[in-house]
């Protein structure tokens, strides 16, 4: 079965609301991000690096960032879910006695029975984040879900950690990209052939860990020219030695140079094919 990244560039995303299993994607599935799910309806199971689950609706999914997840339904019963993202800069400067995700993410996944209470009080917080004009209202919104979701017992909870190492491989590159960085380096990391990790990084993501880092380091270049550095200040850090290979490759990607590209974008605002 195929699998694949998905990288979501903004530090918060609600997904709109998903009705059925045919409007799925039903593929193993890795990102950057924690992921809460809402179900209202469905009989679920879920794979999360590996190890198996099964949840009934009135129920809500949580994903750790880098969990190789599935999500499929019995297709019995409609699979009906509204999913947010959010990564742990969206709660920086909040008090962590306040709101500490890996208080409520406490596995790589966990799934919680709710209450029709409990589902209607989640399903009103997340109807608030949605829409323009509701970016003042989703921090908050998400301090009220997670605390909404600490209080639940843990007896009406399931939960697995499973064991497979990709999503590690996938943070350790994240965490690590600005730095020489080979895959004999990473399968040293985690003590495993090289071999193994390149055959079994290109199933779970559909690429190759080579292009995979090019593709966090230019983006990163990116975001730091956009931020004002130098084209030149902005390869360094993300760790491309050769400048003019970024320049032709980025002609190639967008049709311009970098600094017409930055240039586009302070006129007409973010450009939405940047993490295309």
């Amino acid at each position: 079965m195929k699998s694949v990244f998905w990288e979501y560039p903004d530090i918060f995303y609600a997904e709109p609301h998903k009705w059925d299993i045919d409007e799925f994607n039903v593929a193993n599935h890795i990102h950057d991000k924690y992921e809460i799910s809402i179900c209202s309806s469905g009989n679920i199971r879920v794979d999360a690096n590996g190890a198996c689950s099964e949840i009934s609706a009135p129920c809500v999914l949580l994903h750790r960032p880098f969990t190789v997840h599935l999500v499929d339904s019995d297709r019995v019963v409609p699979y009906v879910r509204d999913n947010l993202y959010f990564d742990s800069d969206f709660l920086m400067g909040v008090d962590r006695r306040i709101a500490d995700p890996d208080r409520v993410f406490t596995t790589a996944f966990r799934g919680i029975i709710l209450t029709e209470n409990q589902l209607r009080r989640l399903d009103g917080l997340y109807e608030m984040m949605l829409g323009k004009g509701a970016e003042h209202f989703r921090l908050p919104m998400l301090i009220a879900m997670l605390r909404e979701l600490e209080t639940i017992s843990p007896a009406e909870s399931i939960s697995n950690e499973g064991t497979l190492y990709i999503g590690q491989v996938i943070r350790y590159i994240k965490e690590h990209f600005s730095e020489p960085l080979t895959s004999s380096d990473i399968a040293d990391e985690f003590f495993i052939s090289r071999t193994k990790l390149d055959r079994d990084f290109r199933f779970y993501t559909q690429t190759t860990i080579r292009q995979f880092l090019l593709n966090i380091r230019f983006k990163n270049a990116l975001r730091l020219m956009r931020s004002g550095m130098s084209v030149q200040s902005a390869v360094n850090a993300s760790g491309i030695n050769d400048v003019s290979n970024f320049i032709r490759t980025f002609k190639g990607r967008y049709g311009m140079t970098p600094h017409k590209y930055i240039n586009r974008v302070d006129i007409f605002g973010d450009a939405d094919d940047i993490y295309d």
